[in-house]
């Protein structure tokens, strides 16, 4: 065989090898071409499967029959525009630029830039479909709310004023001080009073005055809603020192 002979035969070769190096390039993952791949992507139901955060994976993420796209594409679909993050799950935004993907039964699912949910638990969703949600930030907000005890139900404070002979003492001014402000009510003719929006479970004190006496302080606590009844409050009823003035050497009344 002469030298021309053999370097045609070694180049019939080579180009053998070219030809059979670029079909193999050419083919799929699995020995399919990309038209082969698509219409694989393209045909029959796709099963259903949730990631380990709670999420709805590419394939049931995109919907029976709907090509695969590649991380970064975009579209519009029936729930708005989207981009592909880097898991092949399609990344919405709602109408505050959050984005979200969707959760299991069409729920939102709030994540970061690259598709990874906010929430720490798989519940910590909210919304559903394409309607609006709040952020993970606002279910925080109002779990403080409801975690915020409600204030305790005020309640009233009764009783009666009555001077140093257990005679009723109409006219008295009745005073009640609290943390959360003073309180009055007037004694009636019966010396009875009555103080209603009183509030719960705080300290209070209640005294009663009338031309510059005073009585003793009360002091009392109120339940929530209650109605607390007081031990009646006593005034003198002119100031004036009571007794009986007798003389020293006989111990006799004084005239």
């Amino acid at each position: 065989m002469s030298q021309r002979t053999q370097i045609a035969a070694l180049a019939a070769l080579l180009l053998l090898v070219l030809v059979s190096v670029a079909v193999l390039l050419g083919a799929g993952p699995l020995g399919l071409s990309g038209t082969g791949a698509a219409e694989r992507g393209g045909s029959g139901p796709r099963s259903v499967a949730l990631g380990a955060d709670g999420a709805e994976t590419a394939d049931h993420a995109c919907g029976p029959g709907t090509p695969w796209q590649a991380p970064g594409a975009t579209g519009t679909d029936e729930h708005g525009e989207y981009v592909v993050g880097p898991d092949g799950r399609r990344i919405y935004r709602d109408e505050k630029g959050r984005p979200w993907i969707r959760g299991p039964g069409g729920a939102r699912i709030y994540v970061d830039e690259q598709g990874r949910p906010l929430a720490s638990r798989p519940g910590d969703y909210t919304g559903a479909g394409s309607s609006a949600a709040g952020s993970g930030t606002g279910s925080s907000e109002a779990a403080k709310r409801d975690d915020k005890p409600e204030p305790a139900a005020p309640g009233t404070v009764t009783g009666s004023v009555v001077d140093d002979q257990g005679q009723a003492f109409s006219g008295a001014v009745v005073e009640l001080q609290s943390p959360k402000g003073v309180q009055r009510a007037t004694a009636g003719d019966d010396g009875r009073y009555s103080l209603e929006g009183v509030p719960a479970e705080v300290p209070l004190a209640v005294t009663a005055s009338s031309r510059g006496a005073v009585s003793r302080t009360l002091s009392a606590r109120l339940a929530p809603g209650a109605k607390l009844a007081l031990e009646p409050l006593v005034l003198a009823r002119d100031g004036a020192v009571r007794g009986v003035v007798r003389a020293a050497e006989s111990g006799a009344p004084v005239a």
